[in-house]
């Protein structure tokens, strides 16, 4: 479910503009990170399915520090419940917009799956041939080899996706 982007009734301070530029720099490198590690599956294309499978001190953090918060929204300021909420908003639209670019969201955990596997075949056969450096796999698996392997991934992470829509209901993960 997409929200509606009203427009703001003020605009935010520079300040607090490049607060939401941190947090959702903050927020897309968590969810990277997390869906890298099986913690949010693959198929996780909005914030509200994301929700579902990290903390609320998690999603917190995304923000920033209190400190932080607090400089530079003062309770002081007679706007700065409402400039936070604006703030929160917007960086949850962009969250939540990115999140349906799925290469981007799992570009990490498809770097991860490559690696592995390439790593994982390499010692294989680097073990049954007796081969005691792995040189010649770095060298060899440095360009179209390893774009090879990421669309053959690309394509598994789809397959989930076509899946998950077929079951009618989320996957948990790629365990």
């Amino acid at each position: 479910m997409k929200r509606i982007n009203y427009p703001s009734p003020f605009d935010l301070s520079p300040e607090q503009s490049a607060f939401v530029g941190r947090a959702i720099d903050r927020g897309q490198t968590f969810i990277k990170r997390a869906i890298a590690e099986r913690r949010i599956p693959p198929t996780a294309a909005s914030l509200i399915s994301v929700r579902e499978h990290i903390t609320l001190a998690e999603i917190t953090a995304i923000l920033g520090e209190v400190a932080e918060i607090s400089l530079i929204f003062p309770k002081a300021e007679g706007n700065a419940t409402e400039a936070f909420t604006e703030a929160v908003r917007r960086a949850m639209d962009a969250l939540d917009e990115w999140l349906s670019n799925f290469e981007d969201r799992n570009a990490q955990l498809i770097e991860d799956l490559v690696d592995e596997t390439l790593n994982s075949a390499c010692r294989y056969i680097q073990t049954q041939l007796g081969v005691l450096d792995g040189d010649a796999a770095g060298a060899f698996f440095g360009g179209e080899e390893r774009n090879v392997l990421r669309r053959y991934v690309v394509i598994e992470l789809r397959a989930l996706k076509a899946q998950d829509k077929k079951m009618g209901a989320p996957i948990g993960g790629l365990d």
